[in-house]
Parts: structure tokens; C-alpha cells; sequence
């Protein structure tokens, strides 16, 4: 990862902001806050 990236995450982090990249289909990158992510089929 960038160092700009690994600024966002860690900023993500820090004020609870869910962080999300590279969305294709039915997969993402994750970065922060995956809890608040409910997945769910159909």
C-alpha cells in the first residue's frame, strides 16, 4: 500500500469511518471497520 492509503486507513480508524476499496462483483478490500459490513446472498 501507498503511504497516502495506509494515511487513510489509519485515519479511517481513528474516527470509526468504515474504509472500502477496489469493489469488483461480490468481493471488496476491507479496510476499517469490517464489522460494520453485513454480507448477506441471494
Amino acid at each position: 500500500l501507498s503511504a497516502a492509503v495506509e494515511s487513510g486507513i489509519r485515519i479511517a480508524f481513528a474516527y470509526g469511518i468504515t474504509l472500502i476499496g477496489f469493489v469488483r462483483g461480490n468481493s471488496m478490500n476491507i479496510y476499517s471497520r469490517a464489522d460494520r459490513i453485513v454480507a448477506s446472498t441471494l
